[in-house]
């Protein structure tokens, strides 16, 4: 009786390795008694197992979480004027007015941007960058805040004014900076 469950071993044994056929067994019986008791150390007892804890998320300090934050607010010019001298507006030179918006996605509340709005022709050839803030009142979570009259001087006698002022607005691309980021809670990010 031991050798034929012995020879059944070896046999399901040898079809399981691939070492050969019900007909024809390859594996000799010194090799197989290996198999089976390295096979029988391989096997783990699932059943007293301590499952695998599931990976746990780094915490983020609380710049790491405001930097997220301000990833999520985006300015964006969406026209350019070139506005005439008006005394009665008491504007005594042309004025180039650039309308942008505030797209604020994040979850906070934004009371104030610094930064820097780089200006640049159509072949990515940097024209002009100009010190760009904004303080127009708060933005709130998810909203958008248009702002206009806002803009520069045009001085004729500055080539970079003079191509902001003779381009047209498809012909300019607009890139902000973002320098620092005041939220409503009291925090100040400086990136």
């Amino acid at each position: 009786m031991r050798k034929k469950f012995l020879l059944l071993t070896v046999t399901v044994l040898a079809l399981a390795t691939g070492c050969g056929t019900p007909n024809k067994t390859t594996c000799t019986l010194q090799n197989t008694s290996k198999s089976i008791s390295s096979s029988k150390e391989n096997e783990t007892d699932t059943s007293t197992s301590e499952p695998t804890p599931a990976p746990t998320k780094k915490k983020l300090t609380k710049k790491e979480k405001y930097q997220n934050y301000a990833k999520k607010i985006k300015i964006k010019v969406y026209d350019k004027k070139v506005l005439p001298i008006d005394y009665d507006a008491r504007r005594f030179l042309e004025f180039i007015e650039l309308d942008y918006k505030v797209v604020n996605k994040s979850p906070k509340a934004v009371k104030g941007i610094k930064g820097v709005l780089h200006i640049y022709d159509q072949f990515d050839e940097k024209i002009m960058s100009i010190e760009w803030n904004v303080s127009e009142g708060t933005i709130g979570s998810g909203k958008t805040k248009k702002v206009t009259n806002y803009g520069l001087d045009y001085n004729q006698f500055m080539d970079s004014h003079q191509k902001v002022h003779s381009l047209e607005f498809e012909d300019m691309i607009f890139k902000y900076e973002m320098q620092q980021v005041n939220f409503t809670d009291g925090y100040k990010l400086k990136l």
